[in-house]
């Protein structure tokens, strides 16, 4: 496995869930969720609009080669109730994500989240993972997640122009993160956002780079890599505890895109 693809394993297998720091690292830029406090939200159901912040810490041995990361991440995400089943919306896909709620304990089985619910409004625990086989990532993360509407419809939407092809799609799932890893002799920051169908990230310091990927039509996906030659760029312009402005565009000389996605959270 390259450095750079290491790299990348590390950071997204702590943002499965998202703490415990490592001193040696240092620590990503952790989220807060107290701008978002003091809402009058319903507390008979978990249904509406609920904003997640998390840290997580990553460790990998493989024989004699080693790594770790750090990392913060801030989503915004809908839940919403079908058929008695709640379901969170994923910001890596279409498929939403099924909540088991019991009494005041809660779970996510698909990223192995473990944790409580008070008043269906405040959620806190766990996504945890060891496996005795040394060689997989050892994964610590610690999640607090705030419902702060119950507004269940989508509050963003993505627009982009794919191969002179305009798309635009409603969100009901945002999500942006920042870590710092560590790698044998590789020592670099990240930052990314996840936007299904849109996914970025940006790798600085040692083996910089950036990549971008884009479903036009949820199945195929376009893949732009600054490290094979394509042109990536993502900027957020706008950015406050409500909304957020982010501008992308990426290329390879056959392909491209370039959009914008908007983000407005519910005033209430």
């Amino acid at each position: 496995m390259s450095h750079k693809l290491f790299a990348l394993g590390l950071v997204s297998a702590v943002l499965v869930g998202c703490g415990s720091d490592s001193d040696s690292l240092g620590a990503a830029s952790e989220y807060n969720l107290s701008e978002y406090e003091g809402r009058e939200v319903k507390t008979d159901t978990l249904e509406g609009t609920w904003v997640l912040a998390g840290t997580g810490h990553v460790e990998y041995k493989n024989g004699e080669s080693s790594g770790a990361s750090n990392s913060a991440t801030k989503t915004y995400f809908v839940i919403t109730e079908e058929n008695d089943r709640f379901l969170m919306a994923d910001c890596e896909s279409s498929l939403a994500k099924e909540i088991i709620l019991d009494d005041t304990n809660i779970s996510i089985p698909s990223l192995r989240f473990n944790g409580t619910v008070a008043g269906n409004k405040l959620i806190s625990g766990k996504a945890n993972l060891f496996i005795d086989d040394e060689s997989e990532p050892r994964i610590e993360s610690s999640v607090v997640m705030l419902k702060i509407s119950d507004n269940s419809a989508p509050f963003a939407t993505v627009t982009a122009n794919v191969n002179s092809e305009m798309i635009k799609a409603s969100l009901s799932c945002y999500q942006q993160y920042n870590g710092v890893l560590k790698f044998e002799k590789l020592n670099a920051t990240v930052k990314g956002i996840n936007a299904y169908p849109i996914k970025m990230e940006s790798i600085r310091g040692d083996a910089a780079s950036s990549n971008l990927s884009c479903s036009a039509d949820g199945k195929s996906v376009l893949y732009f890599y600054t490290d094979e030659g394509d042109s990536v760029n993502f900027e957020i312009n706008v950015d406050s505890n409500l909304s957020e402005t982010l501008n992308f565009n990426g290329s390879d000389g056959s392909n491209s895109v370039t959009g914008t996605v908007v983000v407005q959270l519910p005033v209430q």
